[in-house]
């Protein structure tokens, strides 16, 4: 169940530390025997339009007479990554020829709704190999676009840093099995779920499949130490194969994995295992040149380093040309009820770092982003592009925000810190902790007085909170 933060009285003081202590594993690895599936338990259904790349594999059933529409069953789950390719497993492919395929896609509902594409070619990776589930991964070339938006992917220089292992790094969406049951039962989700998991640490992955390859094609993900019960751990399961995993990254969120394999579903000491799309970038930028792939920041080396150092200091930021501004809006409406989530959509037409803030009626402000949870993804939640509209919370968000009393007027003020910006973590800390500022405005004026040549882009929307 996601938790609540409250938007007026903000519960920053949820703090988690990862494991690192090797008993603090010791006991979750039990020995059993473990059915070998194909890999949503513990989710919940998937807001409309909330992924929309993720789309349903289908298998035809039976040849249909003329005029009628073919029948088809689940299969596996995919994604769309250019307008006429769509990504998945190798597995959900073997022995199947591209007739037999059917692509659905812009519905979160079951066999119904959206549009049906048929495929025309299939790309099963040449070294795909049963045993071990190696290179598990696969490509569909549609027959027409699913006017579907593209997921985007990332490139081989973000691999270590889209399987760091973190807390609530990951959501994995699917169609599949809801529940553990032997011989995969029908638990079939009539609806898209969405579940929130952990990314996981090598060293917990191999105590899980000790057979698994340490060259990175492969990462495991779910949750290990907190299950509710033996076959309820937060998973993918039978169904999601093939399916997207989704990690929040600097530039946005990318699919970091594709739903592999597992020993049952949920289990404890058992995690999904994924296959990395970042390890096999260049086998996906080969056969679709037109997919969307993030990039990482090039590394340092002693070359870039001369190279600086001969140019001089880099230059001042100067100040951009257009006036730098961030519109807020509220998708849901701007009259809440207390105690009900809101999310809140900003669109800034400079990039940088994002700080939201709630404004009562006093105009005495809290610091709604970042929190202490959302820092535990890392801080790259916090950056925000020029021109891409961003959601907070968003679905990879461990957290909702919620309405909180008193009722009445309530405003949300947003402000964009040029990237790079230094002594903004000090300024920031007193907030973190709970402290409300008295004016918002004049806060961020002086801390844009403050940055050589830089700007700040201030952006407010109001709404009310009713009982």
């Amino acid at each position: 169940m996601m938790r609540f933060l409250c938007v007026a009285l903000m519960l920053l003081t949820i703090t988690r530390a990862w494991a690192q202590d090797e008993a603090a594993w010791r006991d979750v690895f039990v020995g059993a025997e473990r059915m070998d599936t194909t890999r949503i338990i513990g989710g919940r259904v998937a807001p409309e339009g909330s992924f929309p790349a993720a789309v349903q594999l289908g298998l035809t059933i039976r040849r249909p007479p003329p005029g009628v529409e073919a029948r088809e069953g689940l299969a596996c789950g995919a994604s769309v990554i250019a307008p006429l390719w769509a990504l998945t497993a190798a597995h959900c492919l073997a022995n199947m020829s591209p007739e037999q395929v059917i692509l659905r896609g812009g519905t979160t509902l079951l066999g119904s709704g959206g549009k049906r594409v048929p495929a025309r070619r299939l790309i099963v990776h040449e070294n795909y190999r049963v045993a071990g589930s190696l290179n598990d991964i696969a490509l569909i070339e549609l027959s027409e676009p699913l006017n579907l938006p593209a997921v985007t992917l990332p490139d081989a220089s973000l691999a270590s840093e889209v399987l760091t292992p973190r807390r609530g790094g990951a959501v994995v969406v699917g169609w599949g099995n809801t529940r553990s049951a032997e011989g995969g039962a029908n638990a079939i989700s009539p609806r898209l779920l969405q579940v929130q998991i952990d990314m996981l640490p090598a060293a917990v992955c191999q105590r899980g499949y000790p057979g698994m390859p340490t060259n990175g094609s492969q990462f495991c993900a779910g949750v290990v130490d907190r299950c509710p019960a033996e076959g309820a751990c937060p998973d993918s399961c039978q169904g999601d194969s093939g399916g997207p995993l989704f990690v929040a990254h600097a530039t946005g969120v990318v699919q970091g994995g594709v739903v592999s394999y597992g020993n049952g579903c949920g289990m404890m000491g058992r995690p999904g295992m994924y296959t990395s799309v970042a390890y096999h970038a260049a086998w996906i930028k080969r056969h679709v040149p037109e997919a969307n792939f993030a990039r990482g920041t090039p590394a340092f080396s002693p070359v870039t380093a001369t190279l600086v150092s001969a140019a001089g200091p880099p230059p001042v930021p100067v100040q951009p040309a257009l006036r730098p501004m961030v519109t807020l809006s509220l998708p849901g409406g701007t009259t809440v009820k207390s105690g009900t989530a809101l999310t809140v959509r900003l669109v800034s037409n400079v990039p940088g770092r994002l700080l939201l803030f709630n404004e009562n009626a006093a105009g005495q402000g809290a610091l709604v982003m970042p929190n202490t949870l959302s820092r535990e993804q890392g801080m790259g939640r916090e950056q925000i592009r020029a021109s891409v509209p961003m959601l907070v919370p968003d679905s990879l968000d461990g957290y909702d925000l919620a309405a909180a009393p008193p009722i009445g007027r309530q405003r949300l003020v947003a402000v964009v810190v040029p990237a790079g910006a230094r002594g903004l973590e000090p300024l920031l800390a007193p907030y973190l902790a709970g402290k409300t500022i008295p004016d918002i405005r004049a806060w961020a004026a002086a801390l844009s007085a403050k940055l050589p040549g830089g700007y700040v882009a201030l952006g407010e929307a109001g709404y009310e909170i009713v009982p």
